[in-house]
């Protein structure tokens, strides 16, 4: 089992109190434990890691602290006219920039991450670095023309959906990665910058109602949204610098936490549209082709008592105070002193939040087309996450009868390049899919993330 030398032994006292994920330990401050900071900052660390998703907020725990499966699974656009369609989408992505899959795995399972490991994909981080997540399901069904008697609306089909989805956005610092799994070693003399770290959480579900064209498909429809969990951080200015002899210790944080992590299901409520519009464009050889604009969970909603960590201070620990720091007294805990000592303002408030909006444009698929193979392609950005926008290309070919198979290409979003592939069989009644995004994370534990996504639909 590895212990992280995360500061000299002497200091080191103060972090005796351990979170641990089965085999491997992260060390927390002391003063962190049994207290409602310390309990918050569980509770997300263990959310996050029930659903599934890479244990790399640990590293966060330690500083401070819908959508579409357009690109593995393309849109195929039927225009045929349907007295009833149900559709089913689920979508899990994990994506990062520089931490692979066999460290991933250790952190998830438990186990000895070795030396070399951590060496390895310390030296594939850069200076600033991201993760991400996006986990989704999502229900759409569509009625014909229940309003056959109102002239005005003959066009337009009803439509009912519902959907849940759990989206994570961090970047993070190539230091704050060395000092959590290296320990302080590497910064002795030299200065530890985190400046920049960015996290972002946020559990929803959606429930709506609207309106579809019955031609186009061209739809609309607004969305009731609880909010479930709600996780945000964000640190402009956070820096340790540690004397060559470890006896003195420089702080320099400026930053908040806000979290709603409680027993509570609903913590916030609002309201977003979804938005899909459907263009039909001259292609080759007399040929059409459909680009699809798309809008997913637009909108705003108000979280409740969150409670909030603000802090704006730099602080310089040396002789009796790092002595005072590492035999903090019960009192001192208990009472949180501590939280003054560090200018922690802490209070409890309510806000709106911007819900993660999805943009999406490309050319989409043609059910209804005689050619054998086609092509897909397009853009996708979610503005208010650390996203880089994300372009994606592919190609469809109709193996046999009913049956597709597909390959893709991406670059972007939380991460760099990806291949992707799919199956797909269609008939009159049933389309299903399954593919992924990252075609090498199935092959290999060197991946930087992993993607699976699964479609049904029917239709008479």
């Amino acid at each position: 089992m590895r212990i992280l030398k995360f500061f000299s032994p002497k200091v080191r006292k103060v972090f005796s109190t351990t979170l641990s994920t089965k085999h491997y330990f992260f060390y927390v401050p002391m003063w962190l434990k049994n207290y409602q900071l310390h309990q918050t900052l569980s509770s997300v660390f263990s959310v996050f890691f029930r659903h599934g998703g890479l244990k790399t907020f640990s590293l966060f725990l330690l500083l401070s602290t819908t959508l579409t499966a357009q690109i593995s699974l393309p849109t195929t656009l039927d225009t045929n006219s349907r007295k009833f369609s149900l559709s089913l989408l689920s979508s899990h992505d994990i994506q990062t920039s520089s931490i692979n899959k066999i460290f991933a795995r250790k952190l998830i399972n438990g186990g000895l991450i070795k030396d070399e490991l951590i060496q390895s994909n310390f030296d594939k981080h850069k200076t600033i670095n991201h993760l991400g997540r996006e986990f989704t399901n999502n229900l759409a069904v569509i009625i014909q023309n229940p309003f056959k008697k109102i002239e005005k609306l003959t066009s337009l089909d009803l439509l009912f959906e519902a959907g849940y989805a759990s989206i994570v956005s961090a970047v993070y610092s190539k230091d704050l990665f060395g000092l959590v799994f290296k320990g302080n070693q590497n910064y002795i003399g030299d200065t530890a910058d985190f400046s920049g770290t960015n996290f972002q959480y946020v559990d929803f579900q959606n429930i709506g109602i609207g309106f579809s064209h019955n031609k186009t498909k061209t739809s609309l429809s607004v969305n009731y949204v609880n909010i479930q969990n709600y996780l945000t951080s964000n640190f402009s200015t956070a820096t340790v610098f540690f004397a060559e002899d470890s006896a003195q210790i420089d702080l320099d944080l400026n930053g908040d936490l806000n979290s709603t992590f409680s027993q509570k299901f609903n913590k916030g409520s609002g309201f977003s549209l979804n938005f899909k519009a459907n263009i039909e464009v001259p292609w080759k050889d007399d040929s059409n082709a459909f680009f699809q604009f798309q809008v997913q969970n637009f909108g705003f909603a108000k979280v409740e008592n969150i409670l909030r960590y603000r802090s704006d201070t730099t602080i310089s620990y040396s002789g009796f105070n790092v002595d005072n720091l590492i035999n903090l007294s019960t009192n001192y805990l208990e009472n949180n002193l501590w939280q003054d000592t560090l200018n922690i303002k802490q209070d409890t408030i309510s806000s709106w939040i911007i819900l993660p909006v999805m943009f999406q444009f490309g050319k989409i698929l043609n059910a209804n087309s005689t050619y054998k193979l086609q092509s897909f392609f397009g853009i996708k950005m979610y503005p208010s996450l650390k996203y880089t926008p994300k372009i994606y290309a592919g190609i469809d070919y109709l193996l046999l009868k009913n049956f597709h198979a597909g390959l893709s290409a991406s670059y972007g979003g939380f991460g760099n390049f990806r291949a992707g592939l799919y199956l797909n069989y269609s008939s009159e009644k049933i389309n299903f899919g399954i593919g992924t995004e990252d075609f090498y994370a199935l092959i290999s534990k060197k991946a930087y993330g992993q993607a699976v996504n699964i479609r049904l639909n029917y239709a008479f």
